[in-house]
C-alpha cells in the first residue's frame, strides 16, 4: 500500500516493536501513525510547529521519541496520544534520535555538533555529552546498546563508547578527504553488531567491518 502524508515532506519513519504499526514525520510538525496491514490512518498528533527529524520507538511500545528543529526531544506516551516529557540541553536543531534496544539508554543529536546520551530512567534524564567537529546527520545503537555511532556532515562515521567518554574511533568513507557533499544521513548497524553501513548525500554507500578488537576495515561498497 502507499500512503499520502497531504502535502508535508516525510523526514522520518519507524515500525512499532510489535510491527503493527509505522510513525512518519516531517517538515509540518506532525506525527502520523498508520496500520501497517491496511495502510489505515490511526492517529495524527500536531507534535510541534517546528519540523520533526527523526522518531525512535522505545522497545516496549508505548514510548515514542521525537527530534524537533525547535531543539528539543520529546517523549510520548503512545497510548495516551500526548507528550509526557521534554528533553532540553541542545542548542540548535535536533536532527536524529535513537534508543537502544533495551531502552535504558537514547541518544540524540543534530546541528549543536553534540551527541547526548540520555539516561532512560523517568526518574533521572541525566546526558552525557559527546563532542564531534561538525554538525551530526544520523545516529545508531550497536545491537547490544554497548556502541553509538554518529554519522556527520563531514563525510566520517563516528562509534562512540558510552562506557568510555573518551574513547571513540573515527571512519572516512573514501570521498575524504577531501569532502565532496558528503554528509552521512542514512547508517544502521548490523544485527550481529560487526558491521556498519552508511549512505552520503553524493550517492556513495559504505561498509566497514570489525572484529573482536573492534578494529575496522573498510570494504569499499559503492553506489
Amino acid at each position: 500500500w502507499v500512503a499520502e502524508q497531504d502535502s508535508d515532506q516525510v523526514q522520518s519513519v519507524c515500525w512499532s516493536p510489535d510491527s503493527t504499526r509505522i510513525a512518519a514525520a516531517g517538515y509540518g510538525g506532525t506525527i502520523v501513525f498508520w496500520d501497517s496491514d491496511s495502510g489505515k490512518q490511526l492517529e495524527m498528533w500536531q507534535a510541534s510547529d517546528s519540523a520533526v527529524w527523526g522518531l525512535s520507538w522505545g522497545p516496549e511500545n508505548h514510548q515514542l521519541a521525537s527530534a524537533h528543529a525547535d531543539r528539543v526531544v520529546r517523549l510520548w506516551d503512545v497510548d495516551k496520544g500526548r507528550p509526557h516529557q521534554e528533553l532540553h540541553g541542545h542548542t540548535d536543531r535536533v536532527l536524529a534520535v535513537r534508543w537502544s534496544s533495551d531502552g535504558k539508554q537514547l541518544a540524540s543529536a543534530g546541528e549543536d555538533l553534540s551527541v547526548r546520551v540520555w539516561n532512560g530512567d523517568a526518574a533521572d534524564r541525566s546526558a552525557k555529552l559527546y563532542g564531534d567537529s561538525t554538525q551530526i546527520k544520523s545516529i545508531d545503537w550497536s545491537p547490544a546498546g554497548t556502541r553509538l555511532a554518529s554519522g556527520n556532515a563531514a563525510g566520517q562515521v563516528v562509534v562512540w563508547d558510552p562506557a568510555d567518554r573518551s574513547g571513540k574511533q573515527t571512519l572516512r568513507g573514501p570521498t575524504s578527504p577531501p569532502f565532496k557533499d558528503g554528509q552521512v544521513f542514512a547508517m544502521a548497524w548490523s544485527p550481529d553488531g560487526q558491521r556498519i553501513a552508511w549512505g552520503q548525500h553524493d550517492g556513495t554507500m559504505h561498509l566497514w567491518s570489525n572484529d573482536s578488537r573492534h578494529d575496522w576495515k573498510a570494504h569499499g561498497a559503492r553506489l
